[in-house]
């Protein structure tokens, strides 16, 4: 039987499939790191009123020179970690 490209097809779209669910795995838990499950709400909120008031000393308060919002980058840093300020 001579060599035919139609007998891989199946192993390619399998290949492919368990490339994209490697991927996806990847990327899911990449965002998903990015919460601090550790800290309770309270050291959160802590976090936070100490990084507004660290963005206000500095007066880059409500925007920074980049263009984003003060709240959020705050927010978002103190989801990582709750030492951040």
């Amino acid at each position: 039987m001579p060599f035919s490209y139609k007998r891989l097809k199946p192993r390619e779209n399998t290949m492919k499939t368990i490339f994209m669910i490697i991927v996806a795995g990847i990327v899911y838990a990449a965002y998903t790191s990015d919460v601090n499950t550790s800290s309770t709400p309270a050291d959160t909120a802590e976090c936070v009123q100490k990084g507004i008031r660290y963005f206000k000393g500095i007066g880059s308060y409500p925007q920074l020179s980049d263009g984003r919002y003060a709240d959020t980058v705050v927010v978002q840093r103190c989801n990582r970690t709750t030492t951040a300020f």
